[in-house]
């Protein structure tokens, strides 16, 4: 099984049990889970009919809360039992199966006003956030629109080496946690204008727009 396979395969088995082991969280990595979600949704500045994209869209936590606002709901998972459990809490959203970084199937190949994720793009390697962020901003967001993550982060290089240490035990070396200082700078290299907020001890909150604010 490649690498690929064994991470559907785990999201597939988290599923069922993946609100509880979030919502319940305690230290690292779902420290302050709730706080962060509601953090991303205020960001957002939502509005009731907006379209609202959910990158990684999982058991549709996040993406609920756009619902209850009046939101129209898009939401991408490579999980097939993730988007199973999201279909039970967003019966009117469009889902779809795909990677992120991969090509998208035809029904989410158009504009958003708001593109929002949490706990997930820590999944990529920086250089691919940014490539992600941008092909985001190019081709999917629509004009004044903003795309607003929530995720396991930390404000700098030097903070994410602390946390490194501290939580040893329970850090995987095999995903890319945000260090915001130079995930900022990388994309401000690429025309996005970046703001973060730490939300708990290890998460936080990007707001991203074009430079140009088209």
């Amino acid at each position: 099984m490649s690498r690929d396979e064994a991470r559907v395969q785990l999201f597939d088995d988290w599923a069922r049990d993946y609100d509880t082991s979030t919502e319940n969280g305690e230290g690292f990595p779902f420290g302050g889970y709730a706080r962060v979600l509601d953090a991303v949704t205020a960001a957002a500045e939502p509005e009731s009919g907006m379209d609202v994209l959910d990158l990684g869209i999982g058991t549709g936590k996040l993406a609920a809360r756009f619902a209850m606002l009046g939101c129209h709901i898009w939401g991408i998972d490579f999980s097939g039992e993730m988007l199973a459990r999201a279909r039970e809490r967003l019966e009117r959203a469009v889902l779809v199966r795909a990677d992120l970084l991969e090509d998208w199937p035809a029904e989410v190949e158009r504009r958003f006003e708001r593109i929002v994720s949490a706990y997930v793009l820590h999944e990529f390697k920086l250089s691919e956030k940014v490539t992600l962020l941008r092909r985001l901003t190019e081709q999917h967001l629509a004009a004044g629109g903003r795309i607003v993550i929530g995720d396991v982060a930390f404000p700098t290089v030097a903070a994410r080496e602390l946390a490194r240490r501290k939580w040893e035990t329970l850090w995987d070396e095999q995903e890319y946690y945000w260090a915001a200082d130079v995930a900022a700078e990388a994309l401000m290299s690429v025309g996005l204008r970046v703001t973060y907020e730490q939300i708990s001890s290890c998460a936080g909150v990007f707001v991203i727009e074009p430079e140009d604010g088209v």
